[in-house]
């Protein structure tokens, strides 16, 4: 492992202006895109059947975005396949220390 670490170099970024190889091999357009995405599909899906509430609804760019993801191959293979049992461990998970009060100061 010590040699590892020796051969790694550090390089300073500045965020604001980052560098075209770090756009393109670090962080390439919507590849890390496919690493939220499975987020955000769970986080709808219990939003909705458990809250009722659509998180699409008055946010085209975001219902848009999932659209895309859909489209994609390398997501469809994270899609959740049991939505039932899914939103019953999150409600069981997280219900018990949600209200309706602590998601509307997320949310509104």
């Amino acid at each position: 492992m010590q040699d590892l670490q020796d051969k790694i170099k550090l390089v300073p970024i500045d965020l604001q202006n980052m560098p075209d190889w770090y756009k393109e091999k670090v962080y390439p357009t919507n590849k890390v895109d496919t690493t939220c995405a499975p987020f955000i599909e769970r986080f709808q899906i219990f939003m909705l059947e458990g809250f009722n509430y659509d998180i699409t609804t008055g946010r085209p760019k975001l219902a848009k975005w999932i659209e895309e993801m859909n489209k994609l191959d390398g997501y469809k293979q994270t899609k959740v396949l049991e939505r039932e049992k899914m939103v019953e461990y999150y409600q069981n998970r997280f219900l018990p220390v949600l209200t309706l009060q602590t998601i509307d100061t997320f949310f509104f």
